[in-house]
């Protein structure tokens, strides 16, 4: 009996302290976007169990250029801005495709940033790893001067944005278009309220400028 009981309690021992998910592309990863350009800077996480678990995300240090736009977002929320601590949604078992992402919108800046992120199974917080995202934005011809670029106006708008060129499109924190348009102006009537991105193409090299959608 007590050879039994001592089998089961080393089984359950190995139950509880196996790892529940993993970071399918690294704890510690690097990103390179380009000056002018926007990168969705994704760590996918992977139910490695045979039921849905929940993840739990707390953020442990950002080092960010203020120069830079960011958006974050869980597989429920997006933010436009890093978000303290929150809950993500389940994740059903040998899912991999639900991720912690950060876009990055360097508006022509060279820089360098790190992110670090905790993430742990919510019913069993000692199930955790650590998370690192490193942003090198590199010097080099590609960079622009973010001051030379006409700002789109007004910001924030309501209804109607005048644009430095003819062709743009408008992005939403998660890096999906809105609309297109080649006239000039974005018509903003139908858009909701929010954090949005006008990208469009100024000698040579994409821009990217925030916009705040505001009725």
């Amino acid at each position: 009996m007590r050879i039994l009981l001592t089998l089961a309690l080393g089984l359950f021992s190995i139950g509880t302290n196996a790892q529940s998910f993993q970071a399918v592309e690294g704890t510690d990863v690097q990103y390179y976007p380009s000056a002018n350009g926007f990168m969705d800077c994704a760590i996918h996480l992977k139910n490695l169990t045979q039921s849905p678990i929940i993840l739990q995300y707390k953020k442990v240090s950002v080092d960010f250029p203020s120069t830079w736009d960011i958006s974050f977002c869980d597989n429920r929320n997006c933010f436009g801005g890093f978000v303290d601590e929150d809950t993500m949604s389940a994740i059903a078992p040998d899912d991999e495709k639900n991720s912690l992402k950060l876009s990055v919108f360097p508006n022509g800046k060279s820089d360098t940033a790190v992110v670090v992120y905790e993430v742990w199974n919510k019913y069993t917080p000692a199930d955790k790893i650590t998370l690192t995202y490193t942003i090198l934005v590199r010097w080099g011809a590609s960079t622009e001067s973010y001051e030379v670029v006409t700002m789109v106006s007004p910001n924030p708008a309501n209804d109607y944005v005048q644009l430095p060129v003819a062709a743009a499109q408008l992005l939403d924190v998660q890096g999906r278009i809105v609309s297109n348009t080649t006239t000039g102006s974005l018509n903003l009537l139908e858009v909701p309220n929010g954090i949005y991105f006008v990208r469009f193409l100024q000698n040579n090299a994409w821009v990217n400028q925030k916009l705040v959608v505001k009725h």
